[in-house]
């Protein structure tokens, strides 16, 4: 039986080789294999897909790659029934269009532990079988997201809360206990749904989306539902870390941001909002630039939960100072969760060396 080696760029799979022979993979924005293309550049087979995965149609008689739906992130065909899909932890089945076992990490504290890609299979993925992932963003950035969000306590205790209002206090902002507990406590809830397990009465989950380049002219990241590519990503740039889209206000009244369109009547919301909504987004979080994001990952995902929790900047002068309640918000979370190599918060200020602040 002839070896196959596999290509990848960036962790994606992008053709393989069995027996001298080449193959590429053509994909399409979920990574799902739509053509395999010989060496000579010629098409020898297509594939389309229902949103669960289940083959629709095939165009060619050659022989099918190992991994076709979501393949390009790993995923690998068992052609076993009702469980013909293996994504790193878990296999999947098509046909039920579920996990066949719980979610090992969370067990059974989602609610439905056998759902795939939160029910959202058009706009979201699952490649681990851990963690439900939007487009477009690099296993890097991914695992700095994931990272900061492990980060947080599973229960915010009066620890915990202190440390936040004494580092706010710092910053210049009283912050009340009970406050400052309802805004640990989206942290937490927000931070369930990046990683899949929103739960609760008022689960959030907001979507993270990158774009690596200014928008326009630069690309939208696949996935991205097409009424949210419009020129309000001009506010997006090459040198911007980071916006924030906030569909759903959780905290005090805050017009949405240009980015999601005019500012709607309460109750109006415009189409993009609309379409995130549907795909289970309660906000959505778009990183311009990854290698920006990169710099400070920490602080810059919980100054942008702030804003998608509902809090506008508020500051004298130039908004990146203490006095502003968004980063001060941001560089108190990423200096009480702790700095490493990939927290490094950036966003926070020189004299916060003569404060310890670390847990």
């Amino acid at each position: 039986m002839p070896i196959t080696y596999y290509d990848t760029v960036n962790g994606q799979l992008i053709g393989e080789t069995t027996g001298g022979v080449r193959t590429e993979y053509l994909t399409d924005a979920l990574g799902s294999v739509t053509a395999t293309v010989n060496s000579s550049g010629e098409i020898v087979n297509t594939y389309r897909y229902k949103p669960y995965g289940q083959l629709l149609s095939k165009t060619g008689s050659g022989e099918d790659p190992r991994y076709l739906w979501t393949g390009n992130t790993g995923s690998r065909r068992t052609l076993v029934t009702y469980a013909e899909q293996y994504n790193q932890a878990r296999h999947y089945g098509s046909k039920p269009a579920n996990w066949t076992t719980v979610d090992p990490v969370t067990a059974f504290a989602v609610r439905d532990p056998y759902s795939y890609g939160g029910n959202s299979p058009i706009y979201r993925i699952d490649p681990s079988g851990l963690r439900t992932n939007g487009s477009g963003c690099s296993q890097g950035t991914n695992d700095l997201i994931g990272s900061c969000c492990n980060r947080l306590p599973a229960n915010i205790d009066e620890g915990f809360v202190d440390q936040f209002i004494l580092c706010m206090w710092v910053n210049h902002h009283e912050v009340f206990p009970g406050a400052a507990l309802a805004l640990l406590s989206y942290f937490r809830r927000a931070c369930d749904g990046i990683l899949g397990n929103a739960v609760g009465p008022q689960p959030f989950s907001p979507c993270i989306f990158c774009f690596n380049g200014p928008t326009p002219p630069g690309p939208f990241p696949p996935g991205l539902p097409k009424p949210c590519t419009g020129a309000g990503w001009k506010f997006c740039g090459s040198t911007d870390a980071i916006a924030s889209t906030p569909c759903n206000e959780s905290g005090p009244q805050y017009p949405w941001q240009p980015t999601c369109g005019k500012s709607p009547a309460p109750g109006d919301k415009d189409s993009c909002c609309s379409t995130l909504e549907k795909a289970g987004c309660t906000s959505m979080i778009s990183i311009c630039s990854e290698s920006g994001f990169q710099k400070d990952p920490c602080g810059t995902l919980f100054h942008e939960l702030t804003h998608a929790g509902g809090y506008p900047h508020r500051g004298f002068g130039n908004t990146m100072n203490p006095t502003d309640f968004v980063y001060a918000s941001g560089c108190c979370m990423c200096r009480i969760l702790g700095g490493s190599k990939d927290n490094k918060c950036n966003s926070c200020f020189g004299y916060f060396k003569f404060f310890n602040l670390s847990s």
